[in-house]
């Protein structure tokens, strides 16, 4: 790799507008109209959204005690253009996403399942503009990312947790007990697409079905055995695997392509995506954002080094999110940075 790499810097947006003063952000999201939506409390609860237990080896799925919250739609300047109220605010570790006529979706990342009960705990919600909660349900443990879609849809991806069992989901080793119930975890493949009614509507391949596609070695590397990156977007859903050697597109609930990387990322990258422009944030030592022509199968067309706008503080919680060309990331003072694929590809 160049020594001299030419380097890329995200642009600043905005920074979100606090929707009364001394509100605290609790996360942020950007919605499929490609403006972000927000979770804010005070900033005596807000650390009760991210409350652990077991001496701090475990997340909490809910909220102790009775929170409070502020839902609110932002513009491109970062101005607040909705502010809908949720008291007795449900889940810890919120997801925020926008829904059509002004609804929100909430999940919670973690959900139990019990075993004793047959029945899982609900950490997906819809509140309507006006903050009333209208639906609920189960999603699933383990929740990485969520991203719905204009028509109302929405998907979620998995960590590790999710995918392999955790809080009571999971296969019946290493005890077989009939007084039990088990579940399989919601997210056992990684990817998991949903309707409004929080109803599943499709899930990624397991293994087995994959073999069929792309073989036995293929089959494994494109399996999601942990958290995977991801784009979503309207027409088409693209994911890198956590093994980082295919970039998978699915359109239609059907893999339509895949091209193999070689390897050459690892760790768990950000994608995004423009027709067969390609879009690769990682990290080897320093941030490195490469660029991919896959129109006939796997081409390089640089390696750059990215460089954070002077207004955005890497060393603070971001929230990322994936949507087409364009990658977002808002930090926990609520600026707000862009990085377009089609405005840092290089004249060829």
């Amino acid at each position: 790799m160049s020594q001299d790499m030419r380097v890329i810097t995200p642009k600043y947006q905005a920074t979100l507008e606090p929707p009364v003063i001394g509100a605290a952000l609790v996360e942020a999201s950007i919605s499929y109209d490609g403006l972000p939506v927000a979770i804010w409390s005070t900033a005596e609860d807000w650390h009760k959204f991210f409350g652990r237990s077991n001496g701090g080896c475990t997340a909490n799925a809910y909220i102790d005690g009775i929170v409070d919250a502020l839902l609110t739609r932002h513009n491109a300047d970062g101005e607040v253009i909705q502010k809908t109220p949720i008291f007795r605010f449900p889940v810890c570790y919120p997801h925020i996403q926008s829904l059509p006529l002004g609804a929100f979706l909430i999940i919670g990342a973690r959900c139990r399942w019990h075993k004793k009960e047959n029945r899982a705990d609900h950490n997906a919600f819809i509140y309507n503009f006006e903050g009333k909660l209208i639906r609920s349900g189960t999603v699933g443990d383990g929740i990485e990312e969520v991203q719905a879609l204009s028509d109302g849809t929405f998907w979620t991806s998995y960590f590790d947790e999710g995918i392999g069992g955790n809080f009571g989901w999971g296969s019946r080793f290493p005890i077989d007990d009939p007084d039990l119930h088990y579940h399989d975890p919601i997210g056992r493949t990684g990817l998991v697409h949903w309707n409004s009614e929080l109803k599943q509507i499709w899930a990624y391949p397991t293994m087995e079905e994959l073999r069929p596609r792309f073989g036995d070695r293929g089959a494994f590397y494109a399996t999601m055995y942990r958290s995977s990156s991801m784009n979503f977007d309207v027409d088409r859903t693209v994911v890198l695997p956590s093994t980082s050697h295919f970039i998978v597109t699915i359109e239609n609930h059907e893999i339509t392509r895949y091209v193999n990387t070689q390897g050459d990322f690892k760790g768990l990258p950000s994608v995004a995506i423009s027709g067969d422009r390609v879009l690769i944030w990682s990290w080897r030592g320093k941030p490195i954002i490469t660029l991919i022509d896959i129109s006939d199968g796997y081409r390089v067309v640089d390696n750059c080094e990215l460089r954070y706008p002077k207004e955005f503080d890497t060393d603070s919680f971001s929230s990322s999110n994936y949507i087409g060309p364009t990658i977002h990331d808002i930090d926990e003072d609520g600026v707000w940075i862009t990085l377009d694929i089609n405005d840092v590809w290089p004249d060829e």
